[in-house]
């Protein structure tokens, strides 16, 4: 009987931690999220304790009117909404608050609002650089007041002689004036106003932050943005690395130094020092979405969802996996093997092949809605279908990238023999490292030879050492694949070895974009003339970066099997015959 009563005991304790922690969960029922239509994320909360992480990120539900409305009680300002953190490219999370005008002559009463204070300990939110101090009126001065160690300011005045930039697209002097807010790190911050020495002290006038452009064509009324009574600011956010609450978020990968390689995470954490203080960042990595700072909170995406899935694979079908997706050969379509090129590659295939490839990597980069950079471009991840069509296959290294973004930062990875130089350097991916990967194509299309090879000279070694060198003595036909020689049409072959000059440039600014690259490849295919006006002529540059097989990242590379093992792939065709790879 002791015992019976011990084990219940036991378990009525076990069983009351398990409800104590479901309560003690920020995402449970007890957190409310909305407030006013303001989604309110974790690590900010309404309600109990447990709901937000520190008194920092606490909000209060004002429902005192018809309408909710979101105050953060620690600054004591209306929450207008609250974004966080995107990418790894986006430096922090950011809100946006209502700030107060500060008002002289425009009505009975001036308004001179209290300073914003978002110091205090462990304060977490600093004024982002989207602020401006803006003043709009005549013979008016604006100072932001309490600052450290900065003077900011501005004036404005109606006299188009005494405007720094007239009617431009910014507000430069002329009816309205602005300054950049220069703080990076919690401050005070409050605005002050007066009139410019000698102007007229009783014409209205305001000063005030905001996260808005304002020019001297589109301001309004100084009396109208005074009636308003608030302008939007835009609060940066960070938590301290030193709460043990989120100290590091379950699952996340931790990012510091030069270690970029986070591919194998659903969530990224970066950690940084603010005000000598360290602070982190958190953020769903590519290929997931949600809410990095709960547990299981950044959840994969769907790629293959709806249409755009589909156009990532051309005529292939898209499979999803854990923060990717990947293409495979439909079942119904048959894919040639290796050992057959009965079928001779004649120039006029590779020259149509070279266009279609071209086409699919120019609508990745540039016509999908989404772009993608492919990332691991090279003949075997091209196959071919019953009528010798190409399809550009293996996305499992590739990206989606946001239409503002111009590369990726990444562990340095890829296919020995096709890596652009400059990204090895610099571990920037850009779109011009999938031009320089197909600049590589088009050359084995051209020769017929692989991306490697110990039969040539050791300053050779590399494919495009070897043809921009043979491109240099004018001796490009002399290096033409023996099978395609007698058919080809030379002028169509050094048009297209320009081409894949262009495309090898060691600076990426200097390649063709593959939207130029595609157009460029239609017109050698489709016509003869004004070759040698379509492709220009590259300027004289330094011998391409031979990168060794034994460097130390060499590990981290995916190398073709086929430059090693002679063995056949069945689920693919390479472009060049099948003898030149041996």
């Amino acid at each position: 009987m002791k015992n019976e009563r011990l084990l219940f005991c036991i378990l009525l304790s076990l069983l009351t931690l398990l409800i104590t922690a479901k309560n003690l969960d920020p995402s449970s029922s007890l957190c409310n999220r909305f407030c006013g239509g303001i989604s309110i994320p974790f690590p900010f909360g309404i309600g109990p304790k447990h709901c937000y992480l520190n008194g920092w990120y606490e909000v209060v539900c004002n429902t005192t009117t018809s309408l909710s409305t979101p105050f953060l009680s620690k600054i004591n300002r209306e929450l207008m909404s609250i974004r966080l953190r995107k990418t790894i490219d986006s430096t922090q999370g950011v809100f946006h608050i209502k700030s107060p005008v500060t008002s002289s002559g425009c009505s009975q009463r001036d308004e001179k609002p209290l300073p914003l204070n978002l110091t205090g300990k462990g304060s977490p939110f600093f004024i982002t650089q989207s602020n401006r101090l803006v003043s709009v009126g005549c013979d008016t001065r604006a100072l932001v007041t309490d600052l450290e160690s900065q003077i900011i300011g501005c004036e404005s005045s109606c006299d188009r002689n005494k405007s720094r930039l007239g009617l431009g697209k910014i507000c430069g002097g002329y009816r309205c004036c602005q300054a950049m807010i220069t703080a990076d790190r919690p401050q005070v911050i409050g605005v002050d106003l007066e009139s410019s020495a000698g102007g007229n002290t009783t014409l209205c006038k305001v000063a005030f932050l905001t996260k808005e452009t304002y020019s001297p064509a589109n301001v309004i009324q100084p009396e109208q943005i005074s009636s308003n009574g608030f302008t939007v600011i835009e609060l940066g956010w960070f938590f301290d690395a030193s709460v043990t609450q989120l100290a590091k978020p379950v699952g996340c990968f931790n990012l510091t130094g030069d270690d970029y390689d986070t591919s194998e995470s659903s969530c990224v954490c970066e950690y940084s020092y603010l005000s000598g203080f360290g602070h982190s960042s958190c953020f769903c990595n590519d290929g997931y979405e949600g809410n990095p700072y709960l547990q299981g909170g950044c959840v994969d995406i769907d790629e293959c969802e709806g249409e755009l899935g589909q156009s990532r694979c051309g005529g292939q079908t898209c499979v999803n996996v854990p923060g990717s997706f990947r293409c495979v050969p439909k079942k119904t379509e048959k894919i040639k093997p290796v050992i057959q090129d009965d079928y001779t590659m004649t120039w006029e295939v590779r020259l149509r092949i070279a266009v279609e490839i071209a086409g699919a990597l120019a609508y990745l980069h540039s016509a999908a809605s989404t772009p993608v950079y492919h990332r691991d471009v090279k003949t075997t991840n091209i196959l071919l279908d019953d009528k010798y069509r190409a399809k550009v296959s293996d996305f499992g290294t590739s990206r989606s990238i946001s239409i503002d973004q111009t590369h990726l930062t990444t562990h340095v990875a890829g296919t020995f023999g096709y890596l652009d130089p400059e990204y090895f350097q610099t571990s920037l991916f850009t779109d011009k490292s999938d031009v320089y990967s197909f600049g590589i194509v088009l050359v084995e299309l051209i020769t017929g030879e692989k991306p490697f090879s110990v039969v040539r000279l050791e300053e050779n070694r590399g494919l495009a050492s070897h043809f921009i060198e043979a491109m240099k003595e004018n001796r490009v036909l002399d290096i033409v694949d023996s099978r395609i020689k007698e058919e080809c049409k030379p002028e169509q072959v050094l048009a297209v070895a320009k081409l894949a000059r262009r495309c090898l440039s060691l600076k990426g600014k200097k390649r063709p974009s593959m939207r130029e690259v595609s157009s460029d490849l239609e017109k050698i295919r489709s016509s003869l003339e004004d070759l040698e006006v379509t492709i220009e002529e590259e300027e004289e540059e330094e011998m391409p970066m031979e990168i060794k097989i034994d460097d130390s990242w060499s590990v981290d590379m995916t190398v073709p099997t086929s430059l090693f093992d002679s063995s056949p792939k069945l689920d693919a065709r390479p472009l060049v015959p099948q003898r030149t790879w041996s």
